[in-house]
């Protein structure tokens, strides 16, 4: 059995990067960013962006599919957080990267519990 660990922080989304309609925010999904650790962790650096990511790490995109299953999921189990975003500061794994390149669903089962743990 292998755990894992991320360390996030989350923000409401400043009204002027999100889409408005009048006076009323229009609804939008959670963002999902990671932070200069997780980068390093990952063998990253700041040139790509986590869509990029996602697409040349599969342990990148356990962890941000996790995040935003988790967001959209919400605390209750079925009302989604919306207009945040998720900042994952920092990831570890018992056995370190190369656990994690083993066994990517390790993080992904991690951070999808990361409203509820």
């Amino acid at each position: 059995r292998m755990q894992a660990r991320v360390h996030l922080r989350l923000e409401p989304v400043d009204c002027s990067e999100a889409r408005t309609s009048g006076d009323c925010m229009i609804l939008s999904d959670p963002i999902v960013t990671l932070g200069p650790k997780v980068r390093e962790f990952l063998g990253f650096d700041d040139e790509y962006d986590e869509s990029e990511l996602a697409q040349r790490c599969d342990i990148a995109n356990a962890l941000i599919s996790g995040c935003k299953g988790a967001l959209k999921r919400g605390p209750m189990g079925s009302y989604e957080i919306v207009n945040v975003r998720c900042h994952v500061e920092e990831i570890d794994a018992d056995g370190g990267i190369v656990s994690l390149k083993a066994l990517p669903g390790t993080i992904r089962a991690a951070s999808s519990t990361i409203l509820t743990a």
